[in-house]
């Protein structure tokens, strides 16, 4: 574990479960800081918060070394949350602030499609930017090869299948959350707080 990225704070895994990451003859996280991020990064993605969870993995990002697992892993992140960003059509004209955010950083998406295939209704423009999503879920992939599959709690495994499916067809990242501890969670105030700080 190195000093920079230690944090007492941060809890164990829950119920006993021994992700990757997770130290349990020495009872921590090799790396405290990354499964805050990431716990902070899964819920504001899950939360639509896609903006603020590519910040919570980038800035992290930052403390590892080119070619380690966790440089991978985050990259790899950075890349999901920006893939989202780009589908979920972020279009000057449709952004609204919502009221179930405390910070209103969360923007609606347009009710652009007919609701079938992530295709455009009859006479209306693609939702998003689908080569952009695709291109960087490909790119996502590539970092995420090779990640063990429930690292720092994260289902990986559900993460590159879930983006491999959405290169097909990128309606099935429209409702999709993101598994960490077997759990989907949403944000909450304390997520955007913590990008927030990051920012500062």
């Amino acid at each position: 574990m190195d000093d920079h990225t230690s944090d007492p704070s941060v809890t164990p895994p829950p119920g006993g479960t021994t992700p990757a990451g997770w130290n349990a003859a020495e009872g921590h996280w090799e790396h405290a800081t990354l499964r805050r991020a990431t716990i902070h990064g899964v819920r504001l993605f899950n939360g639509g918060a896609y903006h603020e969870s590519h910040d919570c993995f980038e800035l992290e990002w930052y403390n590892y070394g080119r070619g380690t697992e966790e440089s991978a892993f985050l990259h790899g992140m950075v890349q999901v949350a920006a893939g989202a960003y780009k589908r979920a059509d972020f279009d000057e004209s449709v952004e609204r602030r919502s009221a179930d955010h405390p910070s209103g950083a969360r923007r609606e998406r347009s009710e652009s499609l007919d609701g079938s295939n992530g295709e455009p209704a009859s006479g209306q423009r693609p939702r998003g930017n689908v080569d952009g999503m695709r291109s960087l879920f490909r790119t996502a992939l590539q970092y995420l090869h090779g990640i063990p599959r429930d690292y720092y709690g994260v289902d990986v495994l559900e993460v590159r299948t879930t983006l491999t499916n959405a290169i097909e067809d990128p309606s099935r990242i429209d409702e999709w959350r993101i598994p960490i501890d077997g759990e989907r969670p949403s944000a909450r105030a304390a997520d955007f707080e913590y990008v927030d700080g990051l920012e500062e």
